[in-house]
């Protein structure tokens, strides 16, 4: 397979998971529609998980999406998105691992 076959499949595979998934965090903020417990933001600045997903939806997704456009349209900044959209996913999962 080739590389920019699979950076195009894994940018549309975090978009959608990430957006989602926010979107569901969003609409049950209590975290039952991904089977998440309110215990999981004890000790965190979040109280449910409705803000958790507005950032989830908001700046991991959309930054992928923007990355799966930008190399649909083989723009030339496309991996310049790419690399923001990894920074994004990146960052999500540590400050996961700090709270």
């Amino acid at each position: 397979m080739h590389m920019k076959t699979l950076l195009f499949i894994l940018l549309c595979f975090v978009a959608l998971t990430a957006t989602l998934s926010g979107m569901m965090m969003i609409s049950s903020p209590d975290g039952s529609s991904l089977s998440l417990s309110l215990g999981l933001l004890k000790g965190s600045l979040f109280r449910d998980f409705q803000i958790p997903g507005i950032l989830l939806a908001m700046f991991v997704g959309g930054s992928n999406m923007v990355a799966v456009f930008y190399n649909m349209a083989r723009h030339r900044n496309r991996y310049n998105w790419a690399l923001a959209g990894g920074l994004t996913i990146s960052g999500w999962i540590i400050a996961q691992m700090i709270i």
